[in-house]
């Protein structure tokens, strides 16, 4: 063996012979624990068999006792004792006892204690008072009571009675004592008991009152200590060991008998530890063969073994020193699979050193590109470990941050710096995501101050890793970027005050053009009633005013426009019929209709809808979409106003057989400054500004507006919505 494998623990010998042992001691010691356990069932099945046979007798003795009480209440019916006629009673109670297996008497007691009669004695007798206990208890609780052993004193024997008091009138008259053989009650225990089982009963006061076995032994005798001390630890009922009287350990089981008596039944241990002893030699006999042959066995492969583990030594050695491995071959099994594997891992150590090299290379041409897309869109990295509560800052992130190199690793430094009407926003997006809202995504943007860069708006970009414990996901890491949108901000900014602008010099310009056009149109009135009608003039002047009042239209529209984007319109809403306001609107557009010849019809629901709405908007609404249907659907054309009532909208539309719209448009149309680009009538084509103008009018009632049309050529409807009022419209 080459001095680089030499042994230095343990010998391969030494450990081959213990493999016997480990495997032979274990597998003894688990069949010791079974049988343990097999002895331990035994052991509760035959405390339960005990429980259940001491349950049998109690229930057995009970019957007895209950009988006897019963047969003595019966006999308390007897009417000789109510007529007081003794004779019939005393010969009746004395063929009870001999027709009763196990009764000894019968004594009829007064409730001073006076005999009237004792079947044991004849008639007439001069008879003692009885003073027991059990005769009084019964009296006084009115129930049947059974009495502990006593000495009879008439004739001097130990006896065992039952006192039932017989009630006449609601109270106790007189006491019927029925007095057992005692011999009775123990061959009522005697029944069914296994061999080597004994029963006994015991009273209340721990003497023996019935035995199985040797009763005349025992009657009348304590029973043995150690019974009393497990009866009186449990005393209604149990199963445990203990000393019998003859010194014999015993499992014993006993039950309480109406709080006075004890039935017991106890079995010597040994009967069921004998088994037991015996297997347990057999099973240490078979072990010690088991052990013996494999001690053998071991001794005579150790040395084969050991000498293809020095060779697989010996090429593990040379693989890790980087050397070519040839395929060697083996008998055993296990030995030939690990040559194979060390081959194979040499060949795939090669393979994976090359493979490295690649990874290596791959990544550090990717960690350049990354670098170079960061720099390009001068994002900053970070990753927050949220179980250690860390934060790996990039360079260009601190940056962005206006934050010293220095900064601690922690989530604070970068907290602080946004301002506080903006923290609560992000703290809270940052705990959504981490609790797995959105899958853990997260995208948002917030300003942050510093004191050298001012005011700078970061958009974070982020996603939660998340790691399975238990079975629940818990966030491991928030990864993520953050960029720069500072100059899109700006721009922002820029364009706003662009729009803002553009807004006020709309809004100068439409109060610019609208200052001369009322002077203009009173100046084409007044010339028109000067001249002829259907002059040429007159003509003339008709068609200034049109085109003066289509330039106001134009002009109110655009200031309208400018009002609702600067937010200085003002609705008067009240609840109103539609009736009147589209009969309004009809008629400023009823000439506009009739000059190109179309037919305009109105549906309206009866009874009229009432909306919550500023009337003079609302027609100015019907006035712009009617006037566009007459304005792009040709003479001759048909325009179709329906008002009609759905759930909780009032629903109006505006349909023609006009020019139509391109599916392209249908999107924009509502658009400032957008116009339907079609050939027909472009000399009518306003600013582009009356459909937005109705968009904006109606989202300012809470309604909504849209467009349908199955393209050019087929006509077009126009529909918005408002919220229907159960209010009473104003008159």
């Amino acid at each position: 063996m080459p001095a680089r494998l030499r042994p230095r623990g343990v010998s391969l010998r030494m450990l081959l012979a213990g493999l016997p042992i480990l495997a032979v001691l274990p597998l003894l010691a688990f069949s010791l624990w079974l049988l343990y356990i097999v002895w331990q069932s035994s052991n509760d099945n035959a405390r339960r068999d005990l429980s259940q046979t001491v349950d049998t007798l109690a229930v057995a003795v009970d019957r007895e006792l209950m009988g006897l009480t019963r047969e003595l209440l019966l006999l308390g019916d007897f009417p000789p004792l109510d007529t007081h006629d003794m004779a019939v009673f005393y010969r009746y109670s004395q063929e009870l006892v001999a027709r009763k297996e196990g009764w000894d008497s019968i004594v009829a007691v007064e409730l001073d204690g006076t005999v009237l009669m004792n079947t044991d004695k004849p008639l007439g007798s001069e008879l003692a008072p009885i003073n027991q206990p059990h005769v009084k208890k019964a009296i006084e609780s009115r129930v049947p009571v059974l009495s502990n052993i006593y000495r009879d004193q008439y004739s001097g024997k130990q006896l065992i009675s039952i006192a039932v008091p017989i009630p006449r009138g609601g109270a106790v008259r007189w006491v019927l004592e029925g007095r057992i053989d005692p011999d009775s009650l123990s061959r009522v225990i005697a029944r069914g008991l296994g061999p080597g089982t004994t029963a006994l009963i015991a009273d209340g006061n721990n003497l023996a009152a019935a035995r199985s076995r040797d009763f005349a032994s025992y009657f009348g005798k304590p029973i043995a200590q150690g019974f009393r001390t497990l009866m009186d630890s449990e005393p209604v009922n149990g199963v445990d060991s203990g000393l019998s009287a003859d010194g014999v350990e015993v499992l014993v089981a006993w039950r309480r008998l109406q709080g006075v008596w004890t039935v017991a039944v106890f079995e010597p241990m040994a009967v069921r530890d004998v088994p037991l002893q015996r297997s347990i030699n057999t099973l240490l006999a078979f072990g010690g063969v088991v052990l013996t042959i494999g001690l053998l066995s071991s001794l005579l492969l150790g040395k084969r073994i050991r000498q293809a583990i020095a060779q697989v030594a010996d090429d593990a050695h040379g693989l890790a020193q980087g050397e070519a491995l040839p395929r060697r071959l083996s008998r055993i099994t296990e030995v030939a699979a690990m040559f194979d594997s060390l081959t194979d891992a040499g060949r795939i150590q090669i393979e994976g050193n090359r493979e490295r090299e690649q990874t290596h290379d791959a990544l550090k041409v990717s960690g350049e590109r990354l670098k170079l897309a960061l720099d390009a869109t001068e994002a900053g990295v970070f990753d927050w470990d949220l179980i250690r509560d860390k934060v790996e800052w990039g360079e260009r992130s601190l940056d962005l941050f206006g934050l010293p190199p220095d900064t601690p690793p922690e989530l604070g430094a970068m907290i602080r710096r946004i301002p506080d009407d903006e923290r609560a926003r992000v703290a809270a997006a940052i705990d959504a995501a981490i609790a797995g809202v959105d899958l853990g995504r997260l995208q948002l943007e917030f300003s942050v101050i510093s004191p050298e860069k001012g005011r700078r708006w970061i958009e974070m970009r982020a996603m939660v890793h998340f790691e399975v414990i238990a079975r629940q996901l818990r966030a491991k890491r928030l990864i993520g970027v953050f960029v720069d949108q500072t100059e899109r901000h700006e721009g922002l900014d820029l364009l706003r005050e662009a729009d803002r602008r553009k807004d006020e010099f709309l809004a100068m310009l439409a109060h610019e053009l609208r200052n001369p056009l009322a002077p203009i149109r009173n100046a084409a009135s007044l010339l028109s009633r000067t001249l002829t009608p259907e002059s040429t003039q007159w003509r003339a002047v008709r068609m200034l005013d049109r085109q003066v009042s289509h330039m106001t239209r134009l002009v109110n529209d655009l200031l309208d426009v400018s009002r609702i984007s600067q937010g200085k319109i003002e609705l008067r809403l009240e609840p109103i019929r539609l009736g009147p306001v589209v009969e309004g609107a009809v008629d400023a557009v009823r000439a506009q209709v009739d000059e190109r010849h179309q037919s305009l019809t109105v549906k309206l629901p009866n009874p009229e809808p009432v909306v919550e709405a500023d009337s003079i908007r609302i027609a100015q609404v019907l006035e712009n979409l009617l006037s566009n249907a007459s304005k792009y659907t040709p003479p001759e054309g048909l325009i179709n106003l329906d008002v009609e009532t759905l759930g909780d909208e009032v629903v109006i539309k505006v349909r023609d057989t006009g020019i139509g719209i391109a599916p392209g448009q249908l999107t924009n149309v509502f658009e400032m400054f957008t116009q339907i680009d079609a050939t027909l009538d472009r000399a009518q084509g306003g600013l582009g500004i009356g459909l937005s103008l109705v968009k904006r009018l109606v989202e300012l009632h809470g309604g909504t507006v849209a467009v349908t049309s199955e393209g050019l050529g087929h006509g077009s409807c126009f529909e918005f919505r408002l919220p229907r009022s159960d209010k009473t419209a104003v008159a």
